[in-house]
C-alpha cells in the first residue's frame, strides 16, 4: 500500500510546491505618457533678452525600464519690452523627439498613494520662426523666416496618482533658424534690399503641465 501511496504524495506535493513558490511579480510601470505643458522662456548671453512664453504637448512610451522617448511640439510667442518703440513680436514652432533617462523612482505602493521620478532628458529637432514688424512711414519691411534645427538638454521630474500626475522640466536649448530681411523704399527711390541671416538663440526653458499615463 505504501508502494502505491507514494507516486500520489508526490504528485500532490508537487503541484502544492510551485504555488507555494511563485511570488508576485511587480507591477510594471505604464509604457504611455500624454502630456500638455505651460512653458515660459527666455535668453541667455544677452544684455536685453526677449521674454517667450507657450504650451508644449508630448507622448512618451517607455520601450525598456527606465528609458523613454518622446514625440514633442511647441509653440512659443515671444514680445520684447515695452520701452522699445515700435517693437518686433514674433515666434516659433518646434517639432522634435525628446529621450529620457529616469535616475531616480519611487514607485507607488499601499502606502504610498504617489509615484514619483527624476529623469535627464535630450531633445532635438526642426523649428520654424515667423517675425511681425512694425509700420514704418518710409520703408515697408518684411521679415520671411526659414526652418532651421535645434538641440537642446535638462532634467525633471514627475508625480504620479493612478493616471493622473503634474511634471516639471527645466533645459537648455539652442536653436538656428534662417532669416530673410527685405525693406523697400515706399517712394519708390531705390530698389528693395534683401538681407540673409542665420541667428544662433541660446535659451533656458521651464515647463510645468499635467500628464495622462496610461
Amino acid at each position: 500500500m505504501k508502494v502505491l501511496l507514494l507516486p500520489v504524495i508526490a504528485l500532490v506535493s508537487g503541484l502544492a510546491r510551485p504555488a507555494q513558490a511563485q511570488a508576485p511579480s511587480p507591477a510594471r510601470d505604464p509604457a504611455h505618457r500624454f502630456g500638455l505643458g505651460i512653458v515660459g522662456t527666455t535668453e541667455a548671453f544677452v544684455r536685453q533678452p526677449a521674454p517667450m512664453s507657450g504650451v508644449s504637448a508630448s507622448y512618451a512610451y517607455a520601450f525598456v525600464d527606465r528609458l523613454a522617448i518622446a514625440a514633442t511640439a511647441e509653440v512659443s510667442f515671444w514680445y520684447p519690452s515695452k520701452s522699445i518703440d515700435s517693437p518686433y513680436t514674433g515666434g516659433r514652432l518646434d517639432l522634435g523627439l525628446c529621450p529620457r533617462v529616469t535616475i531616480l523612482r519611487n514607485r507607488r505602493t499601499s502606502e504610498t498613494k504617489v509615484a514619483a521620478e527624476l529623469y535627464l532628458l535630450a531633445m532635438g529637432g526642426v523649428t520654424w520662426p515667423w517675425v511681425t514688424v512694425p509700420e514704418r512711414r518710409a520703408i515697408s519691411e518684411k521679415v520671411d523666416g526659414e526652418r532651421g534645427w535645434y538641440v537642446g538638454a535638462g532634467a525633471g521630474a514627475a508625480f504620479v496618482w493612478t493616471h493622473w500626475g503634474v511634471f516639471v522640466e527645466v533645459a537648455y536649448q539652442l536653436h538656428r533658424v534662417g532669416l530673410t530681411t527685405t525693406v523697400t523704399a515706399l517712394d519708390g527711390s531705390q530698389p528693395p534690399v534683401a538681407l540673409q541671416t542665420h541667428p544662433v538663440e541660446h535659451h533656458v526653458t521651464g515647463t510645468i503641465g499635467v500628464l495622462l499615463v496610461l
